[in-house]
């Protein structure tokens, strides 16, 4: 067996451990998680949802390692990761996760599927036959629109180009903020149902969302309320 086939089908476990966060104003600081704790499973489908400004995006953000907690440590397995050095964890995210935040990060001077062949490249997978790349272009209703820039999308095709660039990496976990914002009911169903065959196919997958129509595909919902402020 390969030693990517040999990741994707190992099970693994991405936990949360008592994660706060605090953002500092000028006479006090906002208190945004409050010790959040969570186990992530690979196969398994989960939503984290509740009202704007509640944490959601910075929750996520945390366990992609794209933002450091106040406190609190995040661990794959028995690995911590967020007490890894900046080099290490974006290593660590090319192999492990497929990410989408909410500004998506297309790189601006390259096509769609430049940009796929890319994420590729970044964790290790360039090697990878041009049939991948198309696969989920096609799945997302992209195909027709590979050769060109991000300038040329519309909001609901960058998003769904910044799916198809995290899905294409096969990673262990897919982290998505808000993947179905600014998409139409039809493109809505297609990217939920196609998160939901790849946590039957193995993958973890994590999102945000204020969807009630994500729930129907989820295993586990998670719902968050606000902190108490005052500290």
């Amino acid at each position: 067996m390969s030693e990517s086939n040999e990741k994707k089908n190992k099970n693994h476990r991405l936990i949360v451990h008592e994660v706060s966060k605090f953002y500092s104003g000028k006479s006090r600081k906002f208190k945004v998680l409050d010790h959040k704790s969570f186990m992530f499973q690979t196969g398994e489908f989960y939503t984290i949802m509740g009202e704007s400004g509640v944490g959601k995006s910075t929750l996520l953000n945390i366990i992609a390692t794209l933002l450091p907690a106040s406190s609190g440590k995040i661990l794959l397995d028995d690995l911590e990761i967020s007490n890894m050095s900046e080099l290490e964890k974006s290593n660590f995210r090319n192999k492990y996760f497929g990410i989408v935040t909410q500004e998506s990060n297309l790189v601006s001077y390259l096509t769609l599927e430049e940009n796929m062949f890319l994420a590729l490249e970044l964790c290790g997978k360039n090697t990878e036959s041009r049939a991948t790349v198309e696969k989920y272009l096609k799945r997302l209703n992209l195909l027709h629109l590979k050769d060109e820039y991000p300038k040329n999308l519309s909001s609901g095709e960058i998003k769904r180009s910044a799916i198809a660039r995290a899905l294409v990496k096969e990673s262990n976990f897919l982290l998505l903020d808000e993947p179905t914002a600014n998409l139409d009911s039809k493109n809505t169903k297609v990217v939920l149902q196609l998160l939901r065959e790849k946590a039957n196919e193995g993958i973890g997958v994590i999102i945000t969302t204020h969807e009630k129509e994500a729930v129907e595909y989820a295993d586990q919902k998670i719902y968050l309320d606000f902190c108490e402020n005052a500290r």
